[in-house]
């Protein structure tokens, strides 16, 4: 059916350097967290993900809006209540020091909490004309397309560490200043 929604598979960690680059980093994360000037600063540790509860909760709605205020309240509040919510309500019981020294644990939360984080970028490599795997040039020219320009997220050669908003706007800006300036006719 033409108005079907697509099936996207992203096909996450599939390729085995894929896992081996995340769980190195999340093992980074893993030690930072254990080291004895960040424990003092914060509380448990624990592994959380997109669960089905996270997602009902990101539905817009009133009710939405008043559980998660609760729950926020709750984590602000008194160590065994926060450790219940941390415990039932977020982590689905995946709680405990121990875990962060576990190389085991930390393989499977990478493998079974990883999940996207719908701020898809690079997808039409940036660069110079001369580079064969070039797809878009640093002003939005398409390559091999006359008169085509791309400027959005999918052109980014690196993956902002934040929302893509404001970078997609600065990188459109600059972009519309440079397909200003081209030469006409």
């Amino acid at each position: 059916d033409l108005w079907k929604s697509p099936r996207i598979t992203f096909r996450l960690l599939a390729e085995r350097t894929d896992f081996d680059r995340l769980l190195y980093g999340f093992g980074v994360a893993c030690e930072v967290m254990s080291h004895g000037a960040v424990r003092g600063t914060r509380h448990e540790a624990f592994a959380a993900g997109y669960s089905r509860t996270v997602r009902r909760l990101n539905r817009p709605g009133l009710s939405n809006q008043v559980i998660t205020l609760a729950i926020a309240a709750l984590l602000d509040g008194p160590a065994p209540l926060r450790r219940q919510v941390i415990k039932w309500g977020i982590a689905s019981g995946d709680t405990g020091e121990w875990r962060l020294t576990s190389s085991e644990w930390r393989a499977r939360t990478v493998r079974v909490r990883t999940f996207p984080t719908y701020h898809l970028v690079g997808t039409c490599q940036m660069g110079q004309s001369k580079d064969p795997e070039t797809v878009v040039l640093q002003d939005g020219t398409v390559v091999g397309a006359q008169g085509l320009s791309v400027v959005d997220a999918s052109i980014m050669p690196r993956v902002p560490r934040a929302n893509t908003n404001i970078p997609v706007i600065m990188l459109a800006e600059r972009c519309a200043d440079m397909i200003l300036q081209r030469p006409t006719g």
